[in-house]
């Protein structure tokens, strides 16, 4: 039999997040015949658990003063030389620039992997990022936008492109009632609007995310009330975890639509998705979101934001979804009242939706490319 792969992966969290998501749908599903598995991270989070019941190895490293002081350096480097990787990947900034140093002086093939473009890291991350990158035998984007904020694809060969994909198989193996087509999906372990204390007549928004700036679910929930005014019977659910939590339920409180919105913290967006009638993505930028797939793969109409000049990664304007070109609080509130007031055009985005993740985001598809780079860097060494 021959020698099992030693295959590190670092990175800067295990919270609940998309790419974090990706990392244990790879570990997953590339198993562990010809795969060792090991995991570094340096931010807690429930995905933990997840891959140590993958039978994974995983490590936290932190520093001693700060959590990237010379201490935690010092320890990065003596874990990933003890555990002799023969390939490292890395995801998300601080994991990256962290594990590629590393990775050079002790002569082991790196990865990196980008699931945000780099737009909004600032001048100063983003330098280090470019300073480092160079280190790294390959990097992965997971769409063209993601793509094109690192460089030019045809002049930068290192860079390849592997669109984000979803099992699924796994998120919808706990539905009995496969009827997809209007969003309310019978379940064994999903959530219903009578356990929310909303009624059948109520029409649900949902949106997943970090609580964080770049989600800007301030323009989300601004919308919202100009929805509320018009149509009494919506309901807008925000799932996530994130540090401006206390501050978005201040601003529906402001906005007088506490009573109409409720915060889920820490949940699982897949328990709730079969409650959800329509699926609302508010965000400045995004690469290409698991949430949105997962969304779609329910048969949701999913209306995003895409305040560029770009093509969506995986909407096609009212095909699947609909893509508005504006951070807009009046353009949005009057997309979603197009929605809500049209049965069958929502329905029908829905079924779509539904299509085209099946057909072009599937997880084999993406977990097979990144094996191939995995596979590649390993031969070669």
């Amino acid at each position: 039999m021959s020698k099992k792969i030693k295959l590190l992966h670092v990175t800067s969290s295990l919270k609940i997040g998309g790419a974090e998501a990706v990392l244990c749908d790879i570990v997953r599903k590339l198993g562990n015949k010809e795969f060792e598995h090991h995991v570094i991270y340096f931010h807690e989070g429930p995905n933990r658990e997840k891959l140590v019941s993958l039978g994974v190895k995983v490590y936290k490293i932190n520093g001693l003063l700060c959590l990237y002081d010379p201490i935690f350096f010092i320890k990065l480097f003596l874990l990933i030389k003890k555990i002799k990787p023969d390939i490292i990947h890395s995801l998300l900034w601080s994991a990256n620039v962290a594990s590629r140093i590393v990775a050079k002086l002790l002569r082991i093939p790196h990865v990196s992997a980008y699931h945000l473009d780099i737009y909004n890291d600032g001048l100063f991350r983003n330098s280090i990022d470019k300073l480092t990158r160079k280190m790294s035998q390959c990097v992965i984007a997971v769409s063209d936008d993601v793509a094109k904020s690192l460089g030019n694809k045809s002049t930068y060969n290192k860079l390849k492109i592997i669109r984000n994909g979803i099992d699924f198989d796994e998120i919808h193996k706990d539905y009995t009632n496969k009827n997809y087509t209007n969003g309310a999906i019978g379940a064994k372990k999903c959530v219903t609007k009578k356990d929310l204390g909303f009624s059948d007549a109520d029409f649900i928004l949902g949106s997943v995310g970090r609580f964080h700036p770049q989600k800007n679910f301030p323009l989300l929930l601004r919308s919202f009330r100009l929805l509320c005014a018009k149509k009494s019977n919506t309901r807008l659910i925000i799932m996530g975890v994130g540090p401006l939590e206390q501050e978005l339920k201040d601003l529906a409180c402001q906005l007088g639509v506490q009573d109409k919105v409720m915060f889920v913290v820490g949940k699982k967006a897949v328990d709730y998705f079969p409650l959800f009638d329509c699926f609302v993505q508010s965000s400045i930028k995004e690469g290409l979101s698991i949430a949105l797939l997962e969304a779609m793969s329910f048969g949701l109409a999913c209306v995003v934001t895409n305040a560029n000049d770009e093509p969506h990664p995986v909407i096609k304007h009212k095909k699947n979804g609909v893509i508005i070109n504006e951070l807009n609080e009046n353009v949005l509130s009057d997309t979603l009242l197009e929605v809500v007031e049209h049965e069958q055009y929502a329905k029908k985005m829905g079924e779509s939706a539904r299509e085209c993740v099946l057909e072009g985001f599937c997880v084999e598809r993406m977990v097979e490319q990144y094996k191939s780079i995995f596979l590649s860097f390993s031969n070669s060494k």
